[in-house]
């Protein structure tokens, strides 16, 4: 069997958004998703079962410390042969075209790329103290200005450069997350880029090419991922406590929580007409489409 497209993704204890996750990947064209659960305690089976029953997901445990580049690594050796693109993304990330639904058209031009790339777009916590009911993607309204800067130092374009200068730093949104071709990567780089045979480059949805995590433009009119990355503030503080997925390393948690309230500035509700088809799913309990034979 080969899949047109696929997410690769690790997650722990986040049971209480899987279902939001999946079914929004679902109406957006993904035909597989790769999951490595890293020792959750939470009852993620209860929503993953029916999926895995529909051929939709193959689940995997990663056991070691810092294990998402290892699990990503893993899941192209196992698995690039059975598709044409994989995504890498988070579980509080959603990949989606503001001018296309369904991804995979979207990706259809740009099949002699090596990878494509979109920028992420940070969303802070919108007000909420506490996890609100409902979706992530409806109740998360506020996001950052897209040229933003914070000055963290995995920021800085280059040692040496002047500290606290905007100039100085690629703008927070100018990260970008990669949809690769599978057959082209010869190797994990971070959780954000790849590398690919022959020196090649991933590309824009514009057509611009990026060695690296960072574009040098920010663009989110064609595509884009929303990243929750906090949720609601308590959602925060509770992750800031598990410590990062990468590199095994502590989050500076009050440097986190200060640069989180940058991330209120801007309304954003791009993502509603197909979160509110993924709420509509949910609520009628729409079957999951079976995977293709």
């Amino acid at each position: 069997m080969t899949h047109y497209l696929s997410i690769c993704s690790i997650f722990k204890n986040e049971a209480e958004y899987l279902e939001e996750w999946l079914r929004f990947y679902d109406l957006a064209g993904v035909d597989h998703f790769y999951l490595y659960n890293h020792g959750s305690t939470d009852d993620y089976m209860a929503v993953l079962a029916p999926w895995i029953a529909a051929g939709r997901v193959t689940l995997l445990h990663a056991t070691i410390d810092a294990p998402q580049l290892p699990a990503y690594a893993n899941c192209l050796r196992t698995f690039r042969d059975e598709n044409v693109w994989i995504a890498f993304l988070d579980i509080d990330e959603f990949l989606f075209s503001p001018v296309q639904t369904d991804l995979r058209p979207f990706l259809g031009p740009f099949e002699r790329e090596a990878a494509l790339v979109a920028n992420w777009v940070m969303f802070g916590a919108s007000g909420h103290q506490q996890k609100p009911p409902g979706l992530a993607t409806l109740n998360y309204t506020q996001r950052c200005d897209l040229n933003l800067c914070t000055f963290e130092p995995a920021l800085l374009k280059q040692p040496g450069l002047e500290a606290k200068v905007p100039r100085s730093y690629h703008p927070v949104c100018s990260h970008v997350k990669s949809i690769v071709n599978a057959r082209e990567v010869v190797a994990v780089r971070s959780a954000h880029h790849f590398a690919y045979q022959n020196g090649h480059r991933a590309v824009t949805a514009e057509g611009r090419p990026v060695s690296g995590p960072f574009s040098d433009e920010v663009a989110i009119e064609s595509l884009r991922i929303n990243h929750y990355f906090s949720r609601s503030s308590d959602e925060l503080r509770r992750k800031l406590d598990r410590g990062r997925a990468d590199n095994g390393s502590r989050y500076d948690a009050a440097a986190m929580i200060a640069r989180n309230r940058l991330f209120d500035e801007v309304r954003d509700t791009t993502i509603f007409p197909l979160a509110e088809r993924v709420q509509t799913a949910i609520a009628s309990s729409a079957v999951i489409r079976p995977a293709l034979r």
